[in-house]
């Protein structure tokens, strides 16, 4: 069972830069294809970068001033994960400096899925939001793209070269969890659900019905306690999430989204590419 301890009412207003739908399209708008954003920007985030080139652009979290991502360039590596403390990105979700948690929530027993986490925490905090955190997943299903989504091409109608491997299933898997979560059948939230759509979408090789809801993993070697404990050497790879897995512990603080805002003028930038 799930516990929550409530910290406060008020929700926040979270970042963006570009929109999910520019990953699933395969293009960068002009405003981003000349501009290194520095990860020390802001708390978390998480949706497509590369602390290398849109070369090498695919699946992306930044927490402690620096952006994880699962390289698209080289998938002939075992470990595609590359590290930096700037990037480039289409689109990326951000909870901004400044903004503390409404909620911390736990669960040390096995749930059945993410989804039914999902649904537990929108029924408490009534609200859409994001969260982050650390889980032990007894079963987790994830994807990673294998060709950065740049070429303006559908990346969803041509799997067959951006998910030559649609669904892995790894068992056992520890990692730090980021994601967004709404019930876009609540009438309540019609104007900052239309907003959320930078975030979410619909993932053709996602079956569930649930929330909508976007996250990613970035698996690391043991529990961690809280995020600010994670760095480079504790990580080993990133992925897009599936609600059907299977949570066996959490952890994790949770942000009412109240509303989004476009910060591709508001995020500290490097003047010139280094790469």
């Amino acid at each position: 069972m799930l516990t929550f301890e409530k910290i406060k009412d008020e929700p926040s207003v979270m970042g963006y830069l570009g929109a999910i739908e520019d990953v699933i399209d395969g293009w960068v708008s002009e405003s981003l294809q000349e501009r290194r954003f520095l990860a020390n920007g802001f708390q978390y985030g998480f949706q497509a970068g590369s602390p290398q080139s849109f070369l090498s652009l695919g699946e992306a979290i930044a927490l402690n001033d620096t952006l994880y991502a699962a390289r698209t360039d080289r998938i002939d590596v075992q470990n595609r994960l590359i590290w930096g403390g700037d990037f480039v990105t289409s689109a990326f979700f951000i909870i901004p400096h400044g903004c503390t948690c409404n909620y911390k929530v736990a669960q040390n027993s096995l749930v059945d899925s993410f989804e039914v986490l999902y649904e537990e925490i929108l029924q408490e905090v009534v609200s859409p939001y994001v969260f982050v955190g650390t889980a032990i997943f007894s079963e987790v299903h994830v994807t990673a793209m294998t060709s950065p989504p740049i070429k303006k091409e559908t990346i969803f109608e041509s799997y067959e070269t951006y998910f030559r491997e649609p669904v892995q299933i790894q068992k056992n898997i520890t990692a730090f969890v980021i994601g967004v979560v709404a019930d876009f059948s609540n009438n309540n939230f019609l104007d900052i659900n239309k907003k959320l759509r930078v975030a979410l979408y619909r993932n053709p090789f996602d079956e569930t019905k649930g929330p909508a809801s976007h996250a990613h993993v970035l698996t690391i070697k043991q529990w961690v306690d809280h995020p600010s404990n994670i760095h480079p050497d504790d990580a080993f790879n990133i992925y897009h999430v599936f609600p059907v897995s299977r949570v066996e512990k959490i952890q994790l603080e949770i942000f009412k989204i109240g509303d989004v805002e476009d910060f591709s003028d508001k995020l500290p930038v490097v003047d010139l590419f280094r790469r």
